[in-house]
């Protein structure tokens, strides 16, 4: 594991947010060719500062690499399909 992996572990755990799995590789691989945020050129490191008042303001950084919480990422990313309820052992729609 690199320096800048186990910087994003440290900062994600430190402010109590998750790292979505989906676009890790693709971010670590990005930010290595860059040298720089792969989202935002004006934002030479990532985790950047702005990425908690971004994740304050809208549940997610720039890069959408860091979200508040698992519940967040859900409902922006699938807001058709959250909130679900866990009934039994099978899943169904809240609403």
């Amino acid at each position: 594991m690199s320096n800048h992996q186990i910087k994003l572990i440290c900062f994600a755990k430190e402010h109590d947010y998750i790292i979505t799995p989906l676009g890790w590789k693709k971010h670590i691989a990005q930010y290595d060719k860059l040298g720089h945020c792969p989202c935002e050129v004006s934002r030479p490191e990532c985790p950047c500062p702005e990425a908690v008042n971004d994740i304050r303001e809208t549940g997610h950084c720039r890069c959408s690499l860091f979200w508040r919480s698992y519940d967040t990422y859900l409902a922006q990313c699938y807001p058709d399909k959250w909130p679900l309820k866990v009934v039994g052992i099978g899943i169904r729609d809240y609403h």
